[in-house]
Parts: structure tokens; sequence; C-alpha cells
């Protein structure tokens, strides 16, 4: 008589999950995520209401939803999985197990991204406590978690611990018996970083930076992107540390091998270069040239003009948010234009910027300011239509900010300065008396001296030089001469008819109402702008201020010249 057999059929538990998982599969290629999540939730459930050891098959699953959550960037959920997955297999496996190691650091990545600095921190410890307990302290493993580690202590300002794993792993990376000279660079760069911007040890950022460019030399030859970078931080830190002819000689470099350089990004090119040319502009300010400097920061806004116009092109970004940047930065323009004497182009900028701020239907402080740009533009060129300008421009101001708020008074002296240059000699300087009288209530309460006070008294100087009164000139240029020469010589200037709190963006003023309104429309216009003012305050601090000592002491030589020919002085 034959043995009896039990036959096992199929695992009905398994079966159930397989459908749930076909239909989620089946809803993921036609595109609904959130009924594909619905299914992978209904196929865990019949998980853990069933008997049995399904544990494997439960960390497939949390992977397959992990990778849904992942592509719908829906990160905190993703993250909530991660900690399911790692806290089962934990419980499966030992540490030696690749899955928990790799669901350890994936915690860690995830809480970084969201910066929870402090959890990703303990679990890239966890993760290298295991391989330092297992004699891997000098291991390529190691030094990646000893970087890990250096850029989450950056993120938490703590630069002692940063500094302290990064050179660490670079430390494990220079005794490497297969020496990655892309990654020994990458430390190099990212120590020399922390360095030059975080703790402040130039000569330490610069040795990393010069470290880091031979390496990439070396590597790739020296046309390449990577070099091009390189020579970027090393005439950066040189330009921090005052040796501006080092620092010129190091971004032209830059420049050169950008251009001719192939990029894996057209953005990291963009932003290399452009970065570059404002350090150019400051280093040759610093050194003196400042024909030179205004010619670079022309070249850093034509190339922000040009990104706008790719930008609209590609149909990349919204176009009138594009077009309100590409009037903002063609505005940028004219002004470096009548810095550069260049009054035709600067026209020919402040109009286009007004033609696209008109197609777009806009009527706000943009406004007033291309019209004052292109006022002044007028102005330089001795053309008429320059009052209309500014009496476009005050309208505009008055509405933004009210009556008595200091980019209302600015416009005011030019006015004045308008009605000089047409011979009208004795109203343009009544108008410039009644607001130095204005700048002195608004101003000398807070400070003995005041920028804003000694352009005025420079300004009067010259209408009483224009109109003969070479006395009353010698006066008000002695006391802007005095002033301006005074180390502790105000700058801070209040805007609005009480005192607002006041956001400056490249001497661009904006209350914090109008703030809320150009974070959330031109977040982009300040990045870039607060980018800019960082490269120059780092490297020779505050703003230019106009008018400087030099020119009003030229001026003042010329008043005393006319009075010792007139036998007055």
């Amino acid at each position: 008589m034959g043995q009896c057999q039990t036959v096992l059929g199929p695992d009905p538990v398994l079966e159930k999950v397989a459908l749930y998982e076909s239909h989620a599969e089946s809803s993921l290629e036609k595109g609904n995520a959130e009924q594909a999540i619905w299914y992978y939730n209904m196929a865990l459930q019949t998980f853990s209401e069933a008997e049995g050891d399904y544990r494997e098959e439960v960390g497939a699953l949390y992977f397959k939803i992990i990778r849904v959550y992942e592509r719908e960037l829906m990160l905190q959920e993703a993250l909530e999985m991660y900690k399911k997955a790692f806290d089962l297999y934990s419980r499966m496996y030992s540490w030696d197990h690749p899955q928990v190691q790799e669901l350890c650091k994936k915690l860690a990545e995830r809480y970084h991204a969201d910066n929870e600095f402090e959890k990703a921190a303990y679990y890239y410890d966890i993760l290298l406590k295991y391989i330092i307990d297992r004699g891997g302290e000098n291991s390529k493993e190691a030094a990646d978690i000893h970087d890990r580690l250096g850029n989450v202590y950056q993120d938490m300002d703590n630069y002692r611990d940063s500094v302290a794993h990064y050179s660490r792993a670079l430390d494990i990376k220079k005794r490497s018996n297969t020496l990655d000279l892309d990654a020994l660079a990458n430390e190099y760069n990212k120590l020399g970083g922390v360095y030059s911007d975080n703790v402040g040890d130039l000569e330490r950022a610069k040795e990393c930076f010069q470290n880091t460019l031979d390496i990439m030399k070396e590597t790739h030859g020296n046309i390449h992107e990577e070099v091009s970078i390189a020579y970027l931080n090393l005439g950066h830190v040189k330009a921090k540390l005052r040796d501006y002819e080092g620092a010129k000689k190091d971004l032209e470099e830059c420049v050169n091998i950008g251009k001719k350089s192939v990029w894996a990004l057209e953005d990291t090119k963009n932003s290399t270069l452009e970065l570059a040319y404002v350090l150019l502009a400051v280093v040759h300010e610093a050194l003196g040239r400042n024909k030179e400097a205004l010619e670079y920061e022309k070249t850093w806004a034509q190339l922000q003009l040009k990104e706008e116009e790719d930008k609209i092109k590609s149909k990349e970004e919204d176009e009138a948010t594009c077009q309100y940047h590409e009037a903002y930065f063609s505005r940028i323009l004219g002004h470096l234009c009548i810095a550069l004497g260049q009054y035709a182009e600067a026209e020919v900028h402040f109009n286009f910027a007004l033609q696209l701020l008109n197609k777009l239907n806009e009527d706000d402080l943009e406004f007033a300011r291309t019209y004052f740009g292109l006022g002044l533009a007028y102005l330089h060129n001795k053309d008429v239509k320059a009052l209309d300008c500014f009496k476009a421009s005050l309208e505009r101001f008055a509405v933004a900010y009210g009556e008595g708020c200091d980019e209302v008074y600015e416009v005011m002296k030019y006015v004045a300065i308008f009605k000089l240059q047409q011979g009208s000699y004795k109203e343009a300087i009544d108008d410039l008396t009644e607001l130095l009288e204005t700048y002195k209530k608004r101003y000398l309460e807070f400070h003995p001296t005041h920028i804003a006070i000694v352009d005025l008294k420079h300004q009067l100087g010259l209408a009483h030089k224009a109109a003969g009164n070479y006395e009353a000139a010698l006066k008000y240029l002695n006391e802007a001469y005095e002033e301006r020469e005074n180390p502790q010589i105000g700058y801070i200037r209040r805007y609005g008819t009480k005192d607002p709190v006041v956001y400056e963006v490249n001497g661009i003023s904006f209350d914090m109402p109008e703030l809320d309104r150009i974070v959330t429309k031109h977040c982009e216009i300040l990045k870039i702008e607060t980018k800019r003012m960082s490269a120059r305050a780092n490297v020779i601090g505050r703003p230019k201020i106009l008018p400087s000592s030099e020119e009003i002491h030229k001026d003042l030589v010329e008043v005393r010249d006319k009075l010792e020919k007139f036998g007055k002085f």
C-alpha cells in the first residue's frame, strides 16, 4: 500500500498580497500613485493580520512603497517607511548584513535632507562605530561616513567637529592603497570651504584650495570645469587675504578656462563665471581700477540677462517672472552704463526695462527705479526729458513709501540738479538748501555726521560754484570734505515717513510689507543680489559710498583756485 503524501498548496496570504501588488503596479503605470499606495498598504495590512513569518516579504514591500513616496516627493512618508524597514531588518539580521547598514545610511541621509541634523549625526555615528569596531577605521567606508558627518556638522554650525571629520576623511583617503584623486581633491575643497567661510583661517583655506587645484590639474589637465572652479575658490580666498593681484590672476584663469571647458551642467558654468566676474569687479575696485571694475560688473549683469532670455526660450520658467527679471537686470545694466559714461547705451537698457514692465502691466517700485535711472541718463545727456522721468519716479515712490521717504528726497535732489543744469541757479540752490534742512532733522538725531548730509553739502557747494557764489561754495565744500573724512561717518539710511524695518539689497530698500511681496515673487533676484553683496563684503567690507573724499577735494581745490584768482582767499 503506497504511503500518503501531503501536498502543500499555494499560500493564500501571499496570493492575496500578490494581487494587491499587481493592482499597485498597474496603478503606477497609469500614473495614479495615490491608488498604488493604497494597494500597497492593503498588502501590508494583509501581512499584519496573518499568522506566520513574513518578515522578508514585508521588508521587500517597504522598499516598494519607499520607491513610490520618493518618486512623488512624499519625503516625510518615505522617512517613516525607512524607519520601519530599519527597525525590521535590524531585528532580523546582525550589523554584518548590508541591508541594515544601507538602511542606517538612508535614514541619516533623509534626516540630513530634512535639516534634522542631530538625528542624522546619530545614525551616521552608529554606522561609523560599527565600521571601527570591525577594524575598518581606515577603510573607504569610514572615510565616506567621516565626510558625511563633516557635512552634517557644518550645517549645524559646529565647525570644530566638521573640520575634525573632514580632516579624518582626508587622512584616510591620502593613505589609501587605491588613491582616488578626485575624492581627495573634494575633501581638500570642503576643508577649504569651512576654513574660509566659517572658521576664518584663510591661510589654511588657501593651502587647501591650492592642493585642490594641483590635484585637479594633474587629474583633468589644464582645461576642465573642475580646474576653473578650483581657480575661483583660490582667487576668492586670496581676495579675502587682500592679495588682490594674486586674486586677479586666479580669477582671470577661472574665466578663461571656464569659457573653454565642456561643462556637465550649464547652471554650474553660469554660477561659476558670474561669481568670478563679481569678484573681479571687487578686486579691481580694491586696486583702484574703477573702470575695469565696472566693466566686469557689467559683464555679470549681461550674463544674468542672457540667463533670463534663455529661460524664456526654453520655457523653463514662467515667462512673466523671467521678463520681470529681465527688466530688473536691464535697469542694473543702465546704471552701470551711466557709471561708465555710456549714456546712450544706458537709455537703451532703461527703455527696454520700461517696455517689459509696461507689457507686464506692472506699476510698482521697479517702475519708479527705472524711470529714475532713465532720468539720470537723460540728465547726463542734457536732455529735458529727464524732468518727466523724475516726476514719474517721484509719483510712484511717494505712493509706495509716502512723501517723506529717502527715495523721494533722492529724486528731488536730481530735480534740483536738473534745474541747475538748465541755468535756474537760485531755484536749484533753494531746493537743495531745503532738502539739507530736512536731512539734518532726519539724521542728526541718530548720528553727528551722515553721508546723505555730506552729499547734499557737496551738491550745494557745486550749485553755488556754478552760480559764481565762490565763498558760499567754499563753505559747503569745506564742511562736506571734513565730514566725509570722519571715520565714524554714518551710512545707515531711513525709509518711509516713520521708522519701518528696512531690508536692503544692493542699495535698494524695501520695508517689511513690501519685502513679503518681493520675496515671494522675486526671491531669485534677492538670492542673486545677496550673493553679490556677500562677495563684496568678504573682500572689501562696506559698499562703495559716494561722494568720495577725493571727489569733494577736487571740487574744493577748484573753488579755492577761483577765490585766489579774485584775491578773496
